[in-house]
């Protein structure tokens, strides 16, 4: 694992999202010398992306902060209760490498889907599927149906100049490991995905033209 400052140190400047994982309102943090953020100032204004107040959304990120990162009692100085989240972000992580290193193992997915990156570095990863949307929400809901677990919310069509659209993926969505689907058991995913993947290859087998 590398600390923020060896994530940062090859790049000029960089921003750290407020509402993907925090769950704030909106918003991010931009970072980088004096001199650029005083620019990044004046092109904000000129954009007119000034606001009143920042203070809704700076509470909300500081909320967010300490229910879903912070474990402990002071940071900066402020004292206050720490994270009432289940899971850190450390825990999502590991469980969607877990449960992602499992299903690629012990069901048909590598035959007809794909993780990218293969092995996730964040608590989000990007899944590629061979079928249709049509096709893959047939089969999610049937298995919502069966056993009660939704393997994906949304899917979106892949445009064709997607560099996977040539190895035959049709459709692809973003997986997060947050704190519902957190407290799901790995072999409930695991019994998911097998029969969603079964699913997939028997439909795009039957849709292939016969000799």
């Amino acid at each position: 694992k590398k600390n923020l400052a060896e994530l940062a140190e090859p790049f000029d400047s960089m921003y750290v999202s407020f509402y993907k994982g925090l769950g704030s309102m909106s918003g991010a943090m931009l970072m980088g010398s004096k001199p650029f953020c005083e620019e990044a100032r004046v092109w904000q204004s000129r954009f007119g992306g000034n606001l009143y107040s920042l203070m809704p959304y700076a509470i909300s990120c500081w909320a967010g902060f300490r229910h879903h990162v912070s474990r402990t009692k002071s940071v900066a100085g402020y004292e206050y209760e720490g994270s009432t989240s289940p899971l850190s972000f450390d825990e999502k992580f590991e469980k969607l490498l877990r449960v992602t290193d499992t299903i690629s193992k012990e069901t048909e997915f590598n035959n007809i889907a794909a993780f990218d990156p293969p092995i996730p570095e964040t608590n989000m990863v990007h899944v590629y599927l061979k079928g249709s949307v049509s096709d893959c929400e047939a089969i999610r809901d049937d298995i919502v149906g069966k056993y009660n677990i939704r393997v994906f919310s949304r899917i979106r069509d892949l445009s064709s100049s997607d560099k996977m659209a040539a190895h035959g993926y049709g459709a692809y969505f973003e997986w997060t490991m947050g704190e519902a689907n957190g407290m799901i058991e790995d072999e409930d995913f695991v019994l998911a995905w097998d029969h969603f993947t079964s699913a997939l290859r028997r439909s795009i087998e039957a849709e292939e033209p016969q000799d």
